[in-house]
C-alpha cells in the first residue's frame, strides 16, 4: 500500500519554481553532500539503484540520524536531483510521528524562501517519507571545511540575517524549532538561490499558539528537545520553550561560527555546560 501527496502545484504562484535554465546544471557540484558509505551489515530503507516509486532513482545516502536516512535521488522523469527523507513508519513498536508532523509544518511553509521546496510527502507499508529539493552541505560543515575553521564576520552576519528571518516565518505560524544550530541549515545549489539560506528539519517541532493568536498553556516541566550544545538555559531548566529559546540558539551559532566553537564544547555532561552557559550572562 502507498499513498503520496503531491503538494508541487505549477500553477500556484507561491510555490517557489526552480528557473527551468538552471534545472540541468549545478551552479557548483562541490556544495552538494558527500555521500555516505553504505555498512553491509546496516539496514538500510532505501537501495543503492532502487526505482523507488517507479519514479525516483537512488544515488546514495547523504544523512543518516536516530530518526532516518536522507538520500539522493534523480527524478527519472524531468532528471533532477532530488532528497528523498524516509523514516520507519513504526518505532519501538509505536506509529512514528515525528515525520507526520514535520510534513505538516513544511506544507504550511511553502512559499517562504527559507524552507526546503517540496515535490511529495506520504508512506508506504513500511516508511513515512518527503520528497524535497537538494541543498547544500550545511553551514557546519561549511566553517568545518575552512581552513581556519571558521566564517568570516560578513558570511556569519548574512546567515544569522536570515535565521531569524526564517525563524519569524515560523513562529508567525504558530511554532517553535527547538533543534537551531549550524547542521540545520543550508543554501540552495542553483544561481539564483546559492545565497538563500534554508532551515532544515522540523521534526521537534512544537505549538506555541493557537491559530486564533493565544498562546498554549505552558506546562509546569517540559521534556528536554533540541541539541545540548545550542539549547537556552531555559531548556536546560526544563522551561517551556518558546520563539526567544530558538533566538538564544542563533546567538550560539553565531559564536559558534566566528570563533569557531563554543565554550562548552568539550563537555560531556548537561549539568555542566549549563554552569558554563550561567557563567557567561553572570554580571
Amino acid at each position: 500500500m502507498t499513498k503520496e501527496t503531491a503538494i508541487q502545484d505549477e500553477s500556484n504562484p507561491k510555490t517557489t519554481q526552480i528557473p527551468k535554465n538552471e534545472e540541468k546544471s549545478f551552479a557548483n557540484k562541490e556544495v552538494l553532500p558527500k555521500m555516505k558509505k553504505i555498512e553491509g551489515d546496516e539496514p538500510s530503507h532505501l537501495q543503492l539503484s532502487e526505482k523507488f516509486l517507479k519514479r525516483w532513482s537512488i544515488e546514495g545516502l547523504i544523512g543518516k540520524g536516530g530518526y532516518g536516512e536522507i538520500y539522493l535521488a534523480v527524478d527519472i522523469v524531468k532528471g533532477e536531483e532530488v532528497a528523498i527523507k524516509v523514516e520507519p513508519k513504526k518505532r519501538r513498536g509505536k506509529l512514528a510521528k515525528r515525520m507526520i508532523l514535520e510534513q505538516h509544518v513544511m506544507f504550511k511553509m511553502q512559499g517562504k524562501p527559507h524552507v526546503p521546496l517540496m515535490y511529495g510527502s506520504g508512506y508506504t507499508d513500511k516508511i513515512n517519507y518527503m520528497i524535497m529539493q537538494i541543498l547544500s552541505i550545511n553551514v557546519g560543515d561549511m566553517k568545518k571545511s575552512n581552513p581556519n575553521k571558521r566564517l568570516s564576520q560578513c558570511s556569519v552576519g548574512r546567515i544569522i540575517h536570515q535565521s531569524i528571518t526564517a525563524l519569524r516565518d515560523l513562529h508567525d505560524v504558530g511554532y517553535v524549532h527547538r533543534d537551531v544550530k549550524p547542521a540545520n541549515m543550508c543554501f540552495g545549489i542553483y544561481p539564483s538561490s546559492r545565497h538563500t539560506l534554508i532551515l532544515l528539519d522540523f521534526g521537534l517541532v512544537r505549538r506555541y499558539k493557537m491559530e486564533n493568536g493565544e498562546w498554549r498553556e505552558q506546562r509546569a516541566r517540559a521534556g528536554f528537545r533540541g541539541t545540548t550544545r545550542y539549547v537556552s538555559i531555559r531548556v536546560h531548566r526544563r522551561c517551556e520553550q518558546a520563539p526567544y529559546d530558538d533566538m538564544v540558539s542563533v546567538m550560539y551559532t553565531a559564536y559558534e561560527l566566528l570563533s569557531g566553537e563554543l565554550p562548552w564544547k568539550y563537555l560531556e555532561k548537561s549539568e555542566e555546560v549549563l554552569q558554563l552557559k550561567e557563567a557567561m550572562v553572570i554580571f
